[in-house]
């Protein structure tokens, strides 16, 4: 039984596979997390194959990754709540707007690639923005992320534990990007952001999230031919 949305099947909004969506909609950041670690646990105690995908939002929140803790001390003074976690990468920030998933998938079980993986949350995600009308490109390498011709729209933070999962992927939709000039999002100064509000689109995170779903399991098909 889970501690953390001990009530989690209620939330589910799809299953395709033996991969479960859930859309949580606005959630405290810790308890989001604590939810992380239980279901990381049932798949390293093998009391699950389930894949499990969490949708949800966040109140303001900046998250410093392992090569930015250092940073911690100097934004105790910000109007945001500053966490320190275990993900890869730098700094982001999480507010209400923007569309946030959390995968707990293991990809030993499934014999997939980090590159592979995180490539097809990219490309799910790029699948999802041409649905909208809004056409993108992804990169891998250099500043991983998806990008409109207006700045970066979408990125991918993950923490691995014996082959599987943790925190995710991010996408603006209508947060407030001002929260962003507080910080070298990603490592990059003054970083060109976009977000789907600023193409005229009107659509609900729960939406994009139920799209998104739908379409991640051929994704991940794509990937897994390529390996």
């Amino acid at each position: 039984m889970l501690k953390c949305f001990s009530n989690l099947e209620q939330f589910k909004i799809d299953h395709r596979d033996d991969c479960s969506f859930y859309w949580l909609g606005l959630t405290d950041y810790d308890e989001a997390c604590s939810l992380q670690v239980e279901l990381v646990n049932l798949k390293k105690n093998h009391r699950t194959e389930k894949q499990y995908f969490i949708g949800l939002e966040h109140n303001p929140t900046l998250t410093l990754g392992l090569r930015a803790h250092t940073l911690f001390d100097s934004y105790q003074s910000s109007d945001l709540s500053v966490k320190k976690i275990n993900r890869g990468g730098l700094a982001t920030i999480h507010s209400p707007g923007q569309l946030v998933i959390y995968p707990i998938y293991d990809l030993r079980q499934k014999n997939i690639s980090v590159k592979n993986f995180v490539s097809s949350l990219f490309a799910t995600t790029q699948k999802l923005l041409e649905l909208q009308k809004i056409q993108s490109r992804v990169d891998i390498c250099d500043q991983p992320g998806v990008y409109t011709t207006n700045g970066k729209i979408a990125f991918c933070g993950l923490q691995i534990s014996n082959g599987i999962t943790q925190h995710g992927l991010s996408l603006n939709n209508t947060n407030d990007l001002t929260y962003f000039r507080q910080i070298e999002s990603c490592g990059i100064k003054n970083a060109q952001l976009d977000r789907v509000a600023h193409h005229n689109i009107q659509v609900s995170n729960a939406e994009l999230f139920k799209q998104w779903s739908s379409l991640f399991t051929r994704s991940l098909g794509v990937c897994e031919q390529q390996v």
